[in-house]
């Protein structure tokens, strides 16, 4: 690997600095989403209140496998079952291992604490996943 592919992400953040264009999600069409996906937000007593859209490119190919997410409830519910387990390792193992003594901060520590934000992600994908089905 060359040394211009390489870099610490703490360091330098990934940065797009492509074309991107912004497609607001406005009152009605959050209500809609919190209407459509409903089961899920009362799983988790939560609904969405703002959100964007970026499309970074807006040619499709038409040979792809991925025509299925131009369904747009499989599109959300793909969307969905991504989004909420990040949202739910973020809030509940984020940081975790700096919340050890220092002395505890061994590798051992850091891959229990891996497996479990894994296991974390699994489930709420699989319960998203279970729900949209």
């Amino acid at each position: 690997m060359t040394p211009s592919l390489k870099f610490d992400v703490a360091d330098r953040r990934l940065t797009y600095s492509g074309r991107k264009k912004a497609f607001p999600y406005y009152e009605e069409k959050i209500s809609s989403f919190n209407q459509r996906h409903h089961e899920i937000f009362n799983q988790y007593d939560i609904q969405l209140k703002k959100a964007t859209i970026y499309t970074l490119n807006g040619s499709i190919l038409n040979k792809s496998n991925l025509g299925a997410f131009r369904s747009k409830q499989i599109r959300q519910a793909v969307v969905l079952a991504a989004a909420l387990p990040a949202a739910a390792v973020a809030l509940h193992g984020y940081g975790s291992l700096n919340n050890l003594p220092k002395a505890k901060q061994t590798k051992e520590a850091a891959n229990r604490l891996k497996r479990a934000n894994d296991r974390t992600a699994a489930q709420v994908m699989s319960e998203v996943l279970q729900i949209t089905a």
